[in-house]
């Protein structure tokens, strides 16, 4: 990786939208096994405001992501660039 991939990766920041209360319970347990909860309230483009929880990185994500689908968590990805930016969905 080189030293301007590094930098484009860490400039963003990935979040997770529970869905439903099974998935918001089941992420905040989650994350509390490495003591890293941290929610925000952030808006989207269209100023839309969402409940998330902030990811360290693609570890978290992937965590994440197979106890959905494990658990039959409702869940939605979403990252942003830099730290003022409005939220986006995050397809993968």
């Amino acid at each position: 990786m080189t030293k301007n991939t590094q930098k484009t990766v860490s400039e963003f920041q990935w979040f997770v939208e529970p869905l439903d209360p099974n998935a918001n319970e089941g992420i905040a347990r989650e994350l509390a096994r490495d003591c890293a909860i941290d929610s925000n309230r952030l808006a989207d483009k269209n100023q839309e405001m969402h409940d998330l929880y902030l990811l360290r990185g693609h570890k978290d994500v992937t965590s994440i992501k197979l106890a959905a689908k494990k658990f039959g968590w409702k869940v939605k990805f979403w990252k942003r660039r830099g730290f003022k930016a409005a939220i986006e969905v995050w397809l993968f």
